[in-house]
């Protein structure tokens, strides 16, 4: 999933998913096309290696104001 340089009206969480273990991998705060990755983790990448097929999964946060 590339949200990169989509405009953005709501937040979003981006997970990675390697097996069964949730890693987390963009933020995005919403009102605009800025977002920040992270760098996966440790145990993400000897997962990864492993063998264990990743996706990818988005999860919209609802903000209560």
């Amino acid at each position: 999933m590339n949200l990169v340089g989509k405009e953005r009206t709501e937040p979003v969480l981006v997970f990675h998913r390697v097996g069964q273990e949730y890693f987390l991998a963009q933020i995005w705060a919403g009102g605009g096309p800025t977002g920040r990755a992270l760098p996966p983790s440790p145990l993400e990448k000897e997962l990864a290696q492993s063998g264990a097929a990743p996706s990818l999964a988005a999860v919209r946060v609802a903000l209560h104001r």
